[in-house]
């Protein structure tokens, strides 16, 4: 995005060929243009509003496995990764290839969109990489406040699936965290087991730590591993709203007022 400052009362000003330098018919002030750097919060939401638009049914910030996508649109079963960044990188392709690999149907980026330079020049590396793995193209015109807009450049290749690690987004990756969002806001395995946890002890207040964790649905291998963890993240203070009490030789777990959770260890 380029923003010119005003040299005087009246704006007449030329460009050169790759748009990079100004010049003002009225006083011959010359200048280059400010860039200003999109945030990935902006770009994700003009891609949600363009998929929204389309009908697509959007999640932010899902995690699969060790990774998390920015966006997942679903629409007549079809999954579609679509990752937002303000520049286009090797990281960006690393990060988008690995959700190539039986993870989603579609992928693909989403980039601002740069006079200076166009990615589907096919003599441009970057396109060739994107062309042979399939992944798609999104550009978001932003170079004028008033006429923003998202334009699919290059449309993905449908990938095959491997279910064992298809991405598998929550009805609570809608608005959990807003894509783009950075310092790991994102819904995990672990909140989820934290929110059941809270929801079974609300209904069932000072019950014993073991038969919480039977009843509720976890992340953890095994119940006698869900018991410790659990019982240790409450007592540290890492699981907020809740405290476990030692009585008669078994834990037992209550839900509290605190916020900030119980911070002594036991």
């Amino acid at each position: 995005m380029a923003v010119v400052k005003k040299c005087c009362e009246h704006q007449h000003l030329s460009w050169n060929y790759a748009h990079t330098k100004w010049k003002c018919f009225h006083c011959g002030a010359t200048g280059k243009p400010e860039k200003i750097k999109i945030p990935e919060t902006e770009l994700a939401a003009a891609v949600i509003a363009w998929l929204e638009s389309k009908e697509w049914e959007v999640y932010q910030e899902v995690k699969s496995g060790s990774k998390v996508a920015d966006i997942v649109a679903v629409k007549d079963g079809v999954r579609w990764v679509i990752e937002c960044k303000t520049s286009f990188s090797l990281d960006l392709l690393e990060q988008t290839y690995h959700w190539t690999r039986g993870c989603a149907e579609l992928v693909s980026i989403a980039v601002p969109r740069k006079k200076s330079r166009r990615i589907t020049n096919t003599r441009n590396i970057d396109s060739v990489i994107l062309y042979h793995f399939g992944i798609g193209l999104i550009e978001f015109n932003c170079e004028y406040e008033k006429n923003k807009y998202i334009e699919e450049i290059a449309e993905p290749k449908l990938q095959e699936i491997f279910e064992h690690c298809a991405i598998m987004p929550q009805e609570v990756h809608k608005d959990y965290a807003p894509a783009g969002s950075a310092g790991g806001g994102h819904w995990t395995p672990f909140k989820q087991t934290c929110e059941n946890l809270r929801e079974y002890v609300r209904t069932h207040q000072g019950c014993k730590m073991k038969e919480a964790v039977e009843e509720i649905s976890h992340h953890y291998s095994s119940n006698r591993s869900a018991a410790g963890c659990l019982r240790s993240m409450i007592a540290s203070g890492v699981v907020v709203g809740m405290k476990v009490e030692l009585i008669k030789n078994a834990y037992h777990v209550y839900c509290t007022e605190d916020e900030i959770g119980q911070q002594s260890l036991i």
